[in-house]
Order: structure tokens, then C-alpha cells, then sequence
């Protein structure tokens, strides 16, 4: 993998996770702009951020794993 390659995988994942905050913030507001107050409606979506969220950081790691892997083993 080139640096470049790793690079636009960084903005990928940051971008997605930007993406999903957005998302997090929309969600919890109902659609005349007041916020959500059922706990349980609240958790869930606070659930699938997180899962979401660790899946970019884990892309955005192995990837530098994985970049660093392939840099030893061309010197």
C-alpha cells in the first residue's frame, strides 16, 4: 500500500465519521426540532453510533498497520 492509499483511507473513515455524528444529532431530535427523551430510543442509537464508529477506527488502524506490515518488508 502507498501512502496516498493510506491517506485517502484516513479521509474515508474520518469523513464517515463525521457522517454518523451528523447522523447521531439528527436522531436525536425529533422532527419539530425538539429532542429525544425516551431513554431507550436514546441508548439504541447511541449503540449503533458506537458500532459504527469503532468499525472506521478499527479500518482507520489496521490500515496503518498494515501499511507499516509492508514497509518492513521492503527494507
Amino acid at each position: 500500500m502507498k501512502s496516498n492509499r493510506l491517506s485517502e483511507i484516513y479521509f474515508s473513515s474520518t469523513f464517515n465519521i463525521q457522517r454518523e455524528a451528523t447522523e447521531l444529532y439528527e436522531s436525536l431530535h425529533l422532527h419539530r426540532g425538539d429532542p429525544q427523551t425516551n431513554w431507550e430510543v436514546v441508548l439504541e442509537l447511541v449503540k449503533k453510533f458506537k458500532n459504527n464508529i469503532h468499525v472506521e477506527i478499527d479500518t482507520i488502524t489496521t490500515a496503518c498497520e498494515e501499511y507499516n506490515e509492508q514497509l518492513e518488508k521492503r527494507t
